[in-house]
């Protein structure tokens, strides 16, 4: 079952998933929750209404039942399950890093990116542990690769004839209590 509503147009993953059900309902009078429980694999029909009602919280495998119940696309997903961690956060410090998280995922969202062939695009991330003394040469070797396509670019003989961005982030992703 595809939507129609756009995940990225709220802020309240609750309000999402009723208005969700509710388009479900209208294209299809067979639908219930009853039926979207036990195509997500949950148990209990009554799970969905609970976590409507903000009863209940979403676990991380309840995110992914339900994005892939509605198809979500990756992004839509991302998107999704950012929204809950944001909103079920209890930490206002996660509450903001998640709010910045849809804000990207938004942003990208808006982005037309799906009609590039692939080798035109290149999406990823890490996240890595690295030990405090090792911090200052990590964040040179970061700065020297930049440096490096940098020289390697500008190196290039032709016609400049294409733009590009690349993104690269190197800042702690642990709270300053754990540091």
């Amino acid at each position: 079952m595809s939507l129609m509503i756009d995940v990225f147009d709220y802020d309240d993953f609750r309000l999402f998933l009723k208005a969700a059900c509710e388009e479900q309902r209208k294209e299809s009078k067979r639908f219930s929750l009853r039926h979207f429980a036990e195509l997500a694999g949950f148990n209990s029909s009554g799970y969905m209404t609970m976590v409507m009602k903000g009863e209940r919280n979403l676990s991380p495998s309840s995110i992914s039942k339900i994005s892939e119940a509605f198809k979500m696309s990756r992004q839509q997903s991302e998107y999704f399950e950012a929204l809950v961690l944001c909103n079920q956060a209890k930490d206002p410090k996660e509450s903001d890093y998640y709010r910045e998280r849809l804000q990207r995922l938004k942003l990208t969202s808006r982005m037309v990116f799906d009609d590039l062939p692939s080798g035109l695009k290149d999406f990823s991330s890490l996240t890595v542990s690295v030990p405090k003394d090792c911090l200052d040469e990590f964040g040179e070797r970061v700065r020297e690769f930049r440096d490096d396509v940098m020289t390697w670019l500008n190196s290039q003989s032709g016609q400049y004839d294409e733009v590009f961005q690349m993104s690269m982030q190197f800042c702690p992703a642990n709270s300053k209590d754990q540091r």
